[in-house]
């Protein structure tokens, strides 16, 4: 379970700049091919103590079942690459588990206009 120690803050707009957003995935060799969703949070990194934006990519199966197939990080006009986010995503959560229990609850909660279902191309 999340608790208030992992200071997560869901995002309340629109993640913006789908484009861009695809593209640094790409550049990170973060393989997006099929239908996926992305839901935005906020997330402060424990090491340097400043707010950054998480981007998790899941799919999502005919039972529900949510996989994190990409995540990445933008902080101060930087996006790390996938290594860097998954050290931080053990540091906060600790499992796996919890990190689709967060993703789950993001996509089930937030509006379309926040968790925006794109397709990828092939």
């Amino acid at each position: 379970m999340v608790t208030d120690q992992s200071r997560i803050l869901i995002q309340i707009s629109k993640p913006r700049g789908i484009e861009d957003f695809k593209r640094r995935l790409t550049d990170n060799d973060l393989s997006v091919t099929v239908d996926r969703q992305i839901c935005g949070i906020i997330i402060e990194c424990p090491s340097c103590q400043i707010p950054g934006m998480l981007y998790l990519v899941s799919e999502v199966a005919a039972e529900r079942q949510i996989r994190i197939v990409a995540i990445s990080w933008w902080k101060l006009g930087q996006w790390s690459k996938y290594e860097h986010i998954m050290g931080l995503i053990e540091q906060q959560f600790r499992d796996v588990q919890a990190l689709i229990a967060l993703t789950r609850q993001l996509t089930d909660l937030l509006s379309p206009e926040i968790v925006e279902l794109i397709r990828f191309p092939k």
